[in-house]
């Protein structure tokens, strides 16, 4: 098409677009190298509005859970002290970088709206654990009690085999977990036998209880309710106690 004059400029609207645009193929490009040692990919800085709708679109938040500007500005804030903050560039706008600042948000973000810990422990557990750590974090789906022990038993030198093997036997354990953990209880002897023979009966317990299909039943309905609430706050308001703020 051949104009007399200049072209057209896109609009405002159009502008964002292809600026975003811009902003995923920068991003697919990071992910196509993230393995090349020999041609590693450069990170890069998101304008503030753009890492806010990146972060939406890759977790699919909407409505009042999305994330929004203000909320990210607060996490950078003196106050919460959660996230860095962000750089200034062209006309002093924020930017985020990338993927340094959307992964440590990624965890931030599991920490405060999907286990509602409290900004302070939010802020000692970013401080105890590597970056490398914050995907894990991000994307844990069990108890927090689980992620703060896997947390520490990292910290310690253990490995994610051993954090495996320690839940199946918790829970194989079940009440008995806590009296095992008493510092000086038992002798390392002791301590071994008696978990054996613990493993033992509750293992046994748990064949007769699938055996009956009463555990069938039970993992069944499990799965069916959690489908038909999937939002943890709504499983609480939910089945909590009347007159009673779950949060």
């Amino acid at each position: 098409m051949e104009y007399r004059t200049a072209p057209p400029k896109p609009s405002g609207k159009q502008n964002a677009w292809l600026a975003y645009r811009e902003v995923e193929r920068q991003r697919r490009e990071y992910l196509e190298r993230q393995g090349d040692k020999r041609n590693p990919p450069e990170k890069f800085y998101v304008r503030h509005d753009h890492f806010v709708q990146m972060f939406n679109d890759d977790f699919e938040l909407k409505g009042a859970d999305r994330l929004t500007r203000r909320k990210l500005q607060y996490y950078s804030s003196p106050q919460a002290k959660l996230m860095p903050y962000p750089v200034r560039r062209g006309r002093h706008t924020s930017h985020y970088s990338y993927p340094d600042d959307y992964e440590r948000l990624a965890a931030i973000w599991a920490l405060r709206e999907k286990f509602f810990l409290p900004i302070p422990m939010i802020r000692a557990i970013l401080e105890d654990i590597p970056p490398e750590d914050y995907g894990m974090v991000a994307h844990w789906d069990g108890a927090p009690e689980d992620l703060l022990d896997t947390i520490i038993m990292f910290k310690e030198g253990f490995d994610s085999e051993d954090i495996d093997s320690y839940s199946a036997s918790k829970n194989a354990l079940g009440g008995a977990t806590l009296d095992f953990l008493r510092p000086g209880e038992y002798s390392e002897e002791e301590l071994k036998n008696r978990m054996l023979a613990s493993l033992e009966r509750h293992y046994s317990l748990l064949k007769e209880w699938f055996s009956s299909g009463k555990g069938v039943r039970f993992w069944s309905r499990l799965a069916e309710v959690r489908r038909q609430h999937p939002d943890f706050r709504q499983r609480v308001a939910k089945h909590g106690k009347p007159g009673i703020e779950p949060f």
